[in-house]
């Protein structure tokens, strides 16, 4: 499925514009009081809000305006990368709509995460493992184009990184 593309605004926009906005794009035909919002920000650096549809998760929309992890062009083309990478392994969830300052993926299920450094306690050990070995079986040769692109930003560094 192809993405949506959008030119809305969300940065500062309230939760309720931000439903309209997801209802609007993706989910016109459905009546607009069987969706709802929640605010579900500590994921990513970006304000992310949690769309459900009757009940349940549909959509992780990020807005991004703002965030410390997309104020660098480098960031934000390795963030891209790494994110094709496992969406191809189906690592990651499908791209459903973006916007100059958003974007939404489709729900991938329930967190495992307890915050940004615990799981949750009542995971069991072969929930995360599965879960880690998922995500480690991602290629990793994505990086290796941006890797180089990056030694080469810095003339003198250039010799010492590439011996690195």
């Amino acid at each position: 499925m192809m993405a949506l593309s959008s030119d809305v605004k969300l940065v500062g926009a309230t939760a309720e514009r931000i439903l309209q906005t997801v209802h609007a794009a993706l989910y016109a035909s459905d009546p607009v009081d069987s969706m709802a919002i929640k605010e579900s920000s500590g994921r990513s650096g970006a304000a992310g809000y949690l769309v459900s549809k009757a009940g349940t998760a549909v959509a992780m929309l990020k807005v991004t305006g703002g965030s410390i992890l997309h104020t660098h062009p480098a960031t934000g083309k390795r963030i891209t990368a790494a994110t094709e990478v496992l969406r191809k392994v189906n690592n990651a969830p499908a791209m459903l709509l973006s916007g100059p300052d958003f974007y939404a993926e489709a729900a991938a299920g329930t967190s495992v995460m307890k915050d940004f450094f615990h799981f949750k306690d009542d995971c069991t050990a072969d929930e995360i493992a599965t879960l880690l070995a998922r995500f480690h079986s991602t290629p990793t040769d994505w990086f290796a184009p941006l890797r180089d692109e990056y030694v080469e930003r810095d003339a003198g560094l250039a010799p010492i990184l590439r011996a690195a």
